[in-house]
């Protein structure tokens, strides 16, 4: 048995037995780790370190690969995750992402240093569905997707805009060449498009959320950074979808409410 003391973000706590938990740790060696803890009142901590989401410092004790958590201390709860519908949405879909990249054990340069900024931004931002397709962007790339928008994939041709990217081959096609029959794996991308993800894929983390986008330009990030990730990741992520759904919902009825009250 060995013992570890790390710092770590808790990406996932799900309960089992009746007073358990099995947490999935982002630590500061960009690797996952899965431990049990037990998330009883007074244990050292336990209690709070067993929620999602908040960083903590760690001690963990190790057997044959597996990981027990002893006991620890709370560094930063990230409360307004947890208090927003949309914030705690975008937060639970960027560690559905996170895990489903690291379960399998691999290091991803970067990924714990990215948490720490989205997680954040997150925390304190007004257009949290916005920003979380900003960092899974970025997570994409740092997982080696970072997509070719430099020029032509083909032919190196120089970007002008009527470009088409194609997400089965990650790149753009300027028009001398035919374009893949499927026209749901085509997705035009506009020069502001263009210079907004190449930013967002080579700027300092702490750069990443500095910038301003009009709403036109920022619907276009979301459905970019959407469709790439279900195309790298070969998954549908539905949690932001069903957000967004109860959004507009909310305000078609306020509307009609507003409407009725008029008369």
């Amino acid at each position: 048995m060995s013992r570890l003391r790390c710092k770590a973000f808790v990406l996932r706590s799900v309960r089992y037995g009746e007073n358990r938990r099995m947490l999935d740790l982002l630590g500061e060696n960009d690797r996952l780790i899965s431990i049990s803890a037990a998330a009883g009142r007074g244990r050292s901590g336990a209690a709070a370190l067993s929620q999602a989401f908040v960083f903590g410092e760690f001690e963990l004790f190790e057997t044959q690969g597996r990981f027990r958590f002893n006991q620890g201390e709370l560094l930063h709860a990230f409360l307004p995750l947890s208090e927003d519908f949309k914030r705690l949405t975008a937060a639970a879909h960027l560690a559905e992402l996170f895990c489903d990249a690291l379960r399998s054990g691999q290091t991803v340069s970067g990924a714990y240093e990215l948490w720490a900024y989205a997680s954040q931004r997150l925390s304190q931002s007004s257009e949290p569905l916005f920003d979380v397709r900003v960092a899974q962007y970025r997570f994409l790339c740092l997982l080696g997707f970072s997509p070719w928008l430099r020029d032509c994939s083909i032919c190196h041709a120089a970007y002008e805009p009527g470009f088409v990217f194609q997400t089965h081959t990650g790149g753009l096609i300027c028009p001398r060449h035919p374009l893949d029959a499927d026209s749901g794996s085509r997705l035009r991308v506009s020069s502001g498009l263009r210079a907004c993800l190449l930013y967002l894929a080579d700027c300092r983390v702490e750069q990443l959320f500095a910038f301003k986008a009009e709403d036109a330009l920022k619907k276009e990030v979301i459905a970019f950074s959407d469709r790439w990730c279900e195309e790298v990741m070969e998954k549908k992520y539905e949690r932001l979808k069903i957000a967004e759904d109860l959004e507009t919902f909310s305000f078609q009825t306020a509307v009609k409410t507003l409407e009725r009250e008029r008369g």
